[in-house]
């Protein structure tokens, strides 16, 4: 039997030890919101500067525009997309390391494009086997990683209608096996003498269903009901999972409510209304939060953000947060939530604001100076926060208790605005144009 010299021995076992580490510090982005539900990641050693030059470890084109973000799975990169034309609607996987398009299929085809957005909006989500894809449509595919459909449904045919007034734009759940599809939405009078009158919606066709993520057989479908009005019962977010008191739980915001469901069988655990005024154009676009074990919500056009900390059976008003933060705050982009802060970019204002989580108080709320607004939500790691503007330009600011911008970075090169929130995995950036996909890293 060959013996290995002690020494030899040594450096393999460092190696090893230096490689495990490594592998131990890479994390995925396999669904919209990263690792962590929330924006954030572990991930260090990541890239500050770049420009079109510089840093750009590789550039893959696309085949149109979408909002939708890319996630990353090991050496996978999967991503949606339209055509040019926006009608047509793909999948697509790249390799993470060279940008080298793998295999990209044409799973749907739309004519209805809705107005300043387009059909291709869901964030794909995987669990290392299989990758979701859901389109406004309401078509849903479940391939493997060579591209294959697995199983697919139509939403609308086999639950019912999906078509908020600016198009369907949630991003699947992927929860223990378990997949979560949000259809929060009015329904319009399709006859009598409001036929068609939004100002007249109910929430006939507002629900939660569950998935079987391996087969796609239906586990379960409950009803949201809603008070809202108007346009106000419709709703862009997704779903959040939310483990507290050892219940395992998701989280729903829209039509005027916040609420806590079993991650089981759907039920409504906890519920917070918001609205009293009953507005009828108070649809609601970015995602809640999960800061410890406090929920963070806003409301609708960005008028406000308010926490609530939810028990079994609680029945909530908005008199009854734990906080108010009354300043405006964000229509479009998500929170986040990290090292023990809430940042929230307003995109209107082309501001972040800092937050306590614990009081609400504002820590600061100072200007990113973009040139254009930004409609991507924020991305931090690595002591740095990421903000994308609808031009390309990335605002590098640190995360700290006092506002820095660490790097202003040039627009990257692209067609089309920029809505597409940074992905972040093995060290590097995933940035989505208009029409191209960027690696960034040093």
């Amino acid at each position: 039997m060959r013996t290995i010299p002690r020494q030899m021995t040594t450096g393999i076992l460092l190696a090893i030890a230096v490689s495990a580490s490594t592998m131990a510090a890479a994390e995925d982005w396999a669904n919209w919101r990263g690792p962590n539900h929330n924006g954030t990641s572990g991930e260090t050693n990541l890239p500050t500067q770049w420009s079109n030059t510089d840093n750009i470890r590789w550039s893959s084109p696309l085949p149109g525009p979408s909002s939708s973000t890319p996630i990353i799975f090991g050496d996978r990169v999967f991503v949606s997309s339209s055509d040019e034309t926006e009608k047509k609607l793909y999948a697509l996987s790249l390799d993470r390391n060279t940008g080298e398009r793998l295999w990209d299929k044409q799973l749907a085809e739309t004519e209805w494009l809705p107005e300043r957005a387009g059909m291709s909006l869901s964030s794909p989500v995987t669990d290392g086997k299989l990758v979701y894809f859901l389109y406004g449509t309401s078509d849903l595919f479940a391939l493997d990683f060579d591209g294959n459909v697995v199983w697919s449904m139509n939403i609308t045919r086999e639950l019912g209608p999906n078509r908020p007034f600016h198009g369907y734009a949630a991003s699947p759940l992927l929860y223990k096996r378990k997949l979560y599809i949000p259809m929060l939405r009015g329904h319009t009078p399709e006859s009598g003498p409001n036929r068609g009158d939004y100002l007249f919606n109910d929430d006939e066709h507002s629900f939660i269903s569950c998935l079987d993520a391996k087969t796609g057989e239906l586990l379960w479908k409950v009803h949201r009901p809603s008070q809202a009005y108007g346009e106000s019962f419709d709703t862009y977010t997704s779903l959040v999972p939310f483990e507290h008191n050892g219940i395992e739980q998701f989280i729903s915001q829209g039509g005027d409510a916040l609420t806590g469901h079993s991650a089981e069988t759907g039920k409504e655990i906890w519920r917070q209304t918001y609205d009293r005024n009953r507005n009828n154009h108070w649809r609601l676009i970015p995602t809640p939060l999960v800061a410890d074990d406090l929920v963070i919500g806003m409301l609708p056009r960005g008028m406000a953000t308010f926490a609530v900390r939810p028990e079994q059976n609680g029945q909530y008003e908005y008199k009854d947060s734990q906080w108010v933060y009354t300043e405006r705050t964000s229509d479009v982009p998500s929170p986040i939530f990290y090292k023990d802060r809430v940042y929230i970019v307003n995109g209107a204002r082309r501001t972040l604001i800092c937050l306590d989580p614990k009081t609400g108080k504002e820590i600061w709320n100072e200007a990113l100076g973009t040139k254009s607004r930004v409609w991507a939500s924020p991305t931090a790691s690595d002591g740095k926060i990421y903000c994308f503007s609808e031009t390309g330009e990335t605002i590098v600011v640190a995360a700290d208790d006092t506002f820095k911008i660490v790097a202003h970075n040039e627009a990257l090169a692209g067609k089309g605005p920029a809505h597409s929130s940074i992905a972040i995995a093995d060290g590097n950036l995933f940035i989505r144009t208009g029409g191209m996909l960027y690696c960034i890293g040093d």
